[in-house]
Parts: C-alpha cells; structure tokens; sequence
C-alpha cells in the first residue's frame, strides 16, 4: 500500500468514526482533538473533514484542472522538510530532467497547490499535531469511544479495526 492510500485510508477511518459518534451526539472536542493524532494532520483539517462528511463527502476533493503536486513531488517536498521554495527551485534547476510535463509553475502556484493538497486532507510527512494537555481520563474514554485501529479500549484489551467499507460509502 503506497503511503497515499495510508492517507486516505486514516482519513476514511477518522472521519467514519466521528461520523458515528456525531450521529450518536457523543461527539466532542476531546475526540477531533485525538483524530490528527491517528491521521497526521491539524485540528482544523480534521474539522473541515467533519464538515465535508457531514454533508455527504468522505473522500478528498482537489482543484479541477489546477496543478497539483503528484506523489513524486510531494514525496521530495517531505524530503525538504515541506520547503516549497527549495522544491521551486530544484525543479528549475532541472531544466528537461524535471518530472513535471510542461512547462514549470511559478513559485505562488506551487504554494497554492501544497496549500490546497494540504487542505483536502493530504498529509505532509514533516508536520506533527501539536500536543495539548487533556484530562487523561477523559483522553483514554475519548480514545476508547474513537475505537481507532491500534488503540486499546478502557480495560486495556487491544482493539481491532472496524469493518472496511466499499469506497464512497457514508455511515
């Protein structure tokens, strides 16, 4: 599995289970703040995810006919640290070597196109969540309630994965 289908697939599982407990009207902000942990992004991603969810949309939605970076660049942003100017600059230093087709975007499009991959849910393998203090208690009952792959419930027992879903399906 490519580290793209990882993304998408603790994107799925993330949102599917806020989306149950949201529905329950357990949900609360202790779990979306555990939710970037499981799937390596902010806060505030997780929440524009929820809301997308909410209104019928799971998957990431891109910019049609925009550019966007494809997993080769976006593999070598990481490398530089999600230096996007640094990324500008190698690609023009390329000349006919670069991976791009065509000719090369400019420095803002660049910009615009990691902020919007980054936006839609794609993770940049340098950004880490930023770590709050929580109640450990309520933490590990929010934990338990997620029921996130890999995680343990309140009585300690290892918890599995929750069913896979057929692509496009919405809880």
């Amino acid at each position: 599995m490519s580290r793209a289908q990882d993304r998408r697939l603790a994107r799925q599982v993330v949102v599917r289970r806020l989306l149950v407990l949201d529905r329950a009207g357990t949900l609360t902000s202790v779990h979306v703040g555990i939710a970037p942990e499981a799937a390596g992004v902010s806060v505030r991603t997780v929440w524009r995810w929820l809301a997308r969810a909410r209104e019928g949309h799971v998957e990431p939605v891109y910019r049609r006919g925009g550019f966007t970076l494809d997993d080769v660049l976006w593999a070598r942003l990481e490398q530089l640290g999600g230096n996007v100017a640094e990324l500008h600059r190698e690609l023009g230093r390329a000349g006919d070597e670069s991976p791009l087709e065509g000719r090369l975007p400019s420095l803002a499009t660049m910009h615009r196109a990691v902020r919007e991959q980054l936006r839609a849910g794609r993770v940049l393998g340098t950004t880490h969540p930023r770590q709050s203090h929580v109640d450990p208690d309520r933490y590990d009952r929010a934990l338990a309630e997620l029921a996130l792959p890999g995680t343990v419930d309140e009585a300690g027992r290892q918890m599995t994965a929750p069913p896979a879903l057929e692509p496009g399906h919405v809880l």
